[in-house]
């Protein structure tokens, strides 16, 4: 396993100097400001002032050199597996309380290897979430038990005493704007 000094002078041996600065590190921080703007509104772990959650990326590069996003990971798991992991997240933990704790009463304080990549104001969470839906109405007729329904172009449904909406994303905006709108 390498740290990123050890990558940086490997690609610099292998004829690629400025791939780190100029492909590598700006294609993984457009994809975590992505996916964090994308998910900003869901995340419930961190809700209240003076909280934080600690996330982790996981990247592989295209033979081009751009990163792809594997996975994110919330609370990566920092033991000290290798000798370059256990002097990582050493120094990611000793960082957190740089931009925790240090930062918090000074906001010219080191924050070792950590940098504002992206900066909003915060993002009020919507009053309804989506994770409970309620549906008003009347009961539909029902059919036996065995017997198939068929519910939009071909789309099977086996009746039974629970009805299950999946919403999409374009129906959950909706459904934030329609909630937005009534509490108005």
């Amino acid at each position: 396993m390498w740290d990123n000094s050890a990558f940086i002078s490997y690609l610099s041996q292998s004829g690629m100097e400025n791939s780190w600065e100029q492909i590598i590190y700006p294609g993984m921080k457009k994809c975590l400001i992505g996916c964090m703007l994308a998910t900003q509104e869901t995340m419930e772990s961190c809700t209240k002032k003076n909280c934080f959650e600690l996330y982790g990326a996981d990247f592989m590069l295209t033979q081009d050199l751009k990163p792809w996003l594997l996975e994110i990971n919330s609370s990566p798991a920092l033991g000290p597996t290798t000798n370059v992991t256990a002097r990582l997240c050493a120094n990611v933990l000793e960082d957190v309380i740089k931009v925790t704790v240090d930062r918090l009463k000074n906001k010219n304080a080191d924050t070792g290897g950590f940098e504002i990549v992206y900066k909003q104001q915060p993002v009020q969470q919507p009053q309804y979430s989506g994770i409970a839906l309620t549906i008003q109405g009347s009961k539909l007729p029902t059919a036996p038990r065995n017997e198939r329904m068929l519910i939009q172009d071909g789309l099977q449904y086996y009746n039974s005493t629970k009805l299950r909406i999946s919403p999409t994303n374009d129906s959950l905006q909706a459904l934030f704007a329609e909630a937005e709108s009534l509490t108005k």
